[in-house]
């Protein structure tokens, strides 16, 4: 059997997987196949093979695309392998390793958010939901602060939430409660109408989600527009507000159950911990 035949008929079928993850496996699956030149049989399947593809790869694309790129692949070759026996299954020792630099978490400081907001009530018009571009922009960057929920769990958060509410998260499925600050509801109670389904209701792709950050939010604030800058940040900024008071609290904010994962992927310690004490004077 081949691969891309495994992974469709067999690999996506058993597990549960998101949308995303299945068009990024087989993104996966075709690029590998596109360098072999030929459909890859899992009986085909070795360390010398996928070792090239990794080595050929470095300078090409970012060191963390092919370290998920090596993922992927183990990821479907240890399941026919262990799983349904159609292979031999990888050996990680023989499995070449892809160093990625780690990138420090970088959050918004608090006079930052001011000016996103600032920006935010200067949008003008009104989305296509009916709702004035600005009152969107507003409520969405408050309710990312306080909440620190994900991108996807943002924009599924039903018209009438309170100040207290239930989200179970797609990511994960774990069920976490968040909770709304009075200035937050004062600017919710602005998105009730027209009537819908979704508070921030989006009628266009991600792709336009981003432009519109960055051409509405992001510039006319005066901030960074990189891609590390977009709506995700405000989870880290909420996160690392929250550290700075309590790590714990930061990570049950997050609702993670792995410790030291806030730390690593979310926690700006510029915000968290601040500068180091200086030692003694030397005189």
């Amino acid at each position: 059997m081949e691969l891309g035949t495994f992974f469709t008929e067999v690999y996506q079928t058993e597990k549960q997987l998101r949308p995303r993850s299945v068009q990024q496996l087989q993104i996966t699956i075709r690029l590998f196949e596109r360098w072999h030149g030929k459909p890859i049989a899992l009986a085909d399947l070795s360390a010398p093979l996928l070792n090239r593809w990794l080595m050929e790869s470095e300078g090409v694309v970012a060191p963390k695309t092919i370290r998920n790129r090596r993922g992927d692949i183990l990821a479907i070759w240890r399941y026919a392998a262990e799983e349904h026996g159609l292979c031999q299954p990888p050996i990680d020792r023989r499995i070449r390793a892809v160093s990625v630099q780690r990138n420090i978490p970088e959050a918004w400081t608090l006079e930052e958010m001011k000016l996103l907001i600032a920006a935010a009530k200067n949008v003008p018009g009104y989305y296509q939901c009916g709702v004035k571009c600005a009152d969107w922009w507003e409520c969405f960057i408050r309710v990312g602060y306080d909440t620190a929920l994900r991108l996807s769990d943002l924009l599924a958060l039903p018209v009438y939430i309170g100040g207290m509410f239930c989200v179970v998260q797609e990511k994960t499925q774990n069920a976490i409660t968040c909770q709304l600050r009075q200035t937050t509801i004062e600017a919710l109670a602005r998105m009730r109408e027209p009537k819908r389904s979704l508070l921030f209701e989006w009628n266009m792709d991600r792709t336009a989600l981003w432009r519109h950050w960055k051409d509405f939010i992001l510039t006319p604030a005066g901030l960074k527009t990189g891609h590390r800058e977009g709506p995700q940040k405000l989870r880290r900024t909420s996160v690392s507000h929250l550290a700075a008071i309590s790590e714990h609290a930061a990570q049950r904010h997050l609702g993670h159950n792995t410790p030291g994962l806030a730390r690593r992927h979310y926690i700006d310690p510029n915000i968290a911990d601040g500068p180091r004490q200086l030692p003694p004077e030397i005189g």
